[in-house]
């Protein structure tokens, strides 16, 4: 019987990863279909897991075949991340010896255009790197070594600079996706004010990982950070910006908004189950944040681990809604 739930599943997915590739340029098809695979993965995973809720094994060659078929689909994001670049845009030259001369503002455009013409470079073809649009690339995993260059040029500057790597949940001791999901990003300070520069952070803004039915999934952790992004219009706004201008000033405010979406895409359906409303927000302050990328603290201090990265256990409803501004059915 194993083996014949397992094919009609098997067969059932693969007709869903065959509709949606005949229908790859219409977008609102692709929603639908995705919407109708997402709901159809939480209605039969209680056949796979045991009396305690728990997930085995075998389900997760169904979501190896989910994340397939996401990452096969069209490069398209859910807000606008066009970047305000221009390869052939002459700047002035900045070394150690004129920085003296240029106010805060003009350094940071010339340190993101510097990273973003490597950029440029690194994704260019016989060496056409003014004819790369930058805001039509998949950055995933490339933000380690956008932020490596940037803190090269910021050091050349010889103004100081920290890459920081943000761990799933801000916890370094256990991968709580198993592997991967870290992200870099580079603080630069310049006198007294300290800088987010984030080059690759449209990454997180793709149709592939940003549908809120994605959430309760088994194996699965929840939407990626664009989709809470979009949910309100301060965030929306801070947002755009990043993926305009490549940086903010590192605010409280711009702090907070910044890592919220980081916070908020850690948490998976249990989450929300057990809190019994699907509120997409945060009490952490600044500070808090802080402390988290520091290592002083983590967000698995404040929230039950078993709630934050893949979720271990099965819904147990598994209709239950996480549409914003929905108390689930």
């Amino acid at each position: 019987m194993g083996y014949f739930k397992d094919y009609k599943h098997q067969k059932d997915i693969i007709v869903f990863r065959n509709y949606i590739k005949d229908h790859s340029d219409d977008l609102d098809i692709i929603r639908k279909k995705m919407n109708e695979l997402y709901d159809y993965m939480k209605e039969f995973a209680p056949s796979y897991a045991d009396k305690e809720g728990y997930i085995n094994y075998d389900y997760r060659f169904f979501v190896v075949l989910l994340n397939r078929i996401e990452n096969a689909l069209p490069l398209h994001f859910i807000l606008n991340n066009a970047p305000d670049f221009d390869f052939n845009r002459k700047y002035e030259h900045i070394n150690n010896d004129s920085i003296s001369a240029f106010g805060e503002k003009e350094i940071m455009e010339y340190i993101v255009h510097r990273g973003r013409c490597f950029m440029a470079a690194y994704f260019s073809t016989n060496h056409n790197e003014e004819k790369v649009d930058i805001g039509k690339q998949d950055l995933l995993q490339f933000c380690n070594i956008s932020a490596g260059n940037v803190k090269f040029i910021v050091g050349a500057l010889r103004l100081e600079s920290l890459n920081v790597t943000i761990n799933p949940a801000f916890y370094s001791k256990v991968n709580l996706y198993e592997e991967g999901n870290n992200h870099a990003f580079t603080l630069v300070k310049i006198g007294s004010k300290q800088y987010i520069v984030d080059l690759t952070y449209s990454q997180f803004f793709q149709l592939r990982n940003n549908n809120y039915n994605r959430i309760g999934i088994p194996v699965l952790g929840g939407c990626g950070p664009g989709f809470y992004m979009t949910l309100t219009e301060e965030r929306r706004e801070f947002a755009e910006k990043l993926m305009k201008y490549g940086y903010v000033e590192a605010t409280d405010a711009n702090i907070k908004l910044y890592f919220d979406g980081f916070a908020m895409s850690y948490r998976n359906g249990l989450y929300y189950e057990d809190t019994e409303e699907i509120i997409y927000e945060t009490s952490y302050t600044a500070q808090d944040y802080m402390n988290f990328i520091t290592g002083v603290d983590s967000q698995v201090k404040h929230e039950k681990i078993e709630y934050l990265g893949r979720q271990k256990k099965i819904l147990r409803n598994p209709h239950k809604s996480f549409a914003p501004n929905n108390n689930g059915r």
